[in-house]
């Protein structure tokens, strides 16, 4: 499974890549939203990671290409507001959420979610 974390938090990404390398995911990683959204359209993922807030472009704005341009992509946000949630993720289309603080196990279950949901 191909992964691609998009976090301009390089404590965040650092723990996803150490978690998700740790598990045999193949990862790539972008500090910032242009970057992600080059990664995107050069590459295959099956999940990508998102922030909401980055420099460049937003984790809402790459989810808004993604589907605009028809990725086939799960894409997870990532956030510490407590106005995103399940409801907010369905609103713009992203298939999961994660809060930062991100805990480890709440990574694969929401992996193994996204899995069976292909």
């Amino acid at each position: 499974m191909k992964i691609l974390i998009v976090d301009d938090d390089g404590l965040i990404v650092d723990l996803l890549q150490q978690y998700l390398k740790k598990n045999n995911y193949d990862i790539d990683t972008a500090f910032d939203g242009k970057h992600g959204l080059e990664l995107l359209k050069e590459r295959s993922y099956d999940i990508v990671f998102l922030d909401q807030e980055m420099p460049e472009l937003t984790g809402l704005e790459i989810i808004e290409h993604v589907k605009q341009n028809n990725i086939k992509v799960k894409t997870v946000i990532l956030s510490g507001y407590e106005e995103i949630n399940e409801k907010f993720c369905k609103a713009v289309g992203a298939d999961a959420y994660l809060r930062k603080p991100v805990e480890l196990e709440e990574i694969g279950k929401v992996i193994n979610k996204l899995q069976g949901s292909t």
